[in-house]
């Protein structure tokens, strides 16, 4: 029997890898999203696009070779979030997409991308925000599961000898890679020391100190939760005097956007929290 779902999966990926493009199906519009449902003078932004596009949005991130191709029939906009502001007038934009970008970013910069994201939103415009859940990672790499085993292959690339990788791992690849020197004295006593840390002394431990390597910006050097995604987006309002808004510790599709909440967005779910700031 033909496993249909198998196939364009593989195809897929082999898309996504080559050219930065997948085939979608969206929940009720067949295998298209029908422009005929949005408005197509609203301004919408996908910020640290790398090599993943959507319909209708803008994608605006440092110019790579790499992802040049995934750009082609879509509006590219050069963005350096660390030094500059978003190009856009207050009030302007409708919909903006931050997927899997913040963890590669100090909070400083972080908290900057927030303030330039909430000052160009318009009234009832969306900011969604999606990116590894460190509780939850913290939580699923604290005993002894089979969570993690299903993404050895995240950590073993980084391995030079054949020993077998475990949850501790995990969490360091993915909240400081730049620690995963694996092998290493140094590594060694990261991972030793984090086995009898509690979530908030673990999370300082592996970010404490770590900055933006311009030469690895895929690095992750930093970790988000909600309550943190939280309390940030609201200093970025008070910053703004902005008093009416609404933060929603969101779901995977679950967004309040009509627009992205189409199945084309979210892709990494199971590791990730969502978040959507609605500028009321």
């Amino acid at each position: 029997m033909i496993n249909s779902l198998a196939i364009k999966q593989k195809i897929n990926f082999f898309l996504d890898k080559l050219f930065g493009y997948q085939f979608i199906k969206t929940k009720l519009r067949g295998n298209y999203i029908d422009s005929k449902e949005f408005n197509k003078n609203d301004l919408n932004l996908n910020i640290g696009s790398g090599g993943i596009s959507y319909p209708f949005f803008i994608n605006l991130d440092m110019p790579s070779k790499h992802y040049e191709p995934s750009h082609e029939g879509h509006k590219f906009i050069a963005y350096n979030l660390i030094k500059d502001e978003l190009p856009f007038k207050n009030d302007s934009v409708s919909n903006i997409y931050c997927s899997h970008v913040v963890e590669h970013c100090t909070d400083e910069h972080v908290q900057k991308l927030f303030y330039e994201c909430i000052r160009v939103l318009k009234k009832k415009g969306i900011l969604r925000l999606t990116c590894p859940d460190s509780k939850f990672l913290y939580e699923v790499c604290s005993f002894e599961n089979e969570f993690w085993r299903k993404r050895e292959h995240v950590i073993k690339k980084l391995r030079q000898e054949k020993n077998s990788v475990d949850r501790y791992d995990y969490i360091i690849e993915r909240i400081a890679s730049n620690k995963s020197r694996l092998n290493t004295p140094e590594y060694t006593e990261i991972h030793s020391k984090i086995k009898s840390m509690k979530y908030e002394e673990t999370m300082d431990f592996l970010t404490r100190d770590n900055k933006q390597d311009i030469n690895k910006p895929g690095n992750h050097i930093n970790f988000f939760d909600y309550e943190k995604l939280e309390k940030m987006l609201k200093n970025s309002c008070l910053d703004l005097n902005i008093t009416n808004y609404k933060i929603v510790n969101s779901k995977c599709k679950g967004s309040v956007s009509q627009l992205m909440a189409e199945d084309c967005f979210d892709k990494r779910e199971a590791i990730s929290v969502f978040v959507d700031f609605v500028k009321l």
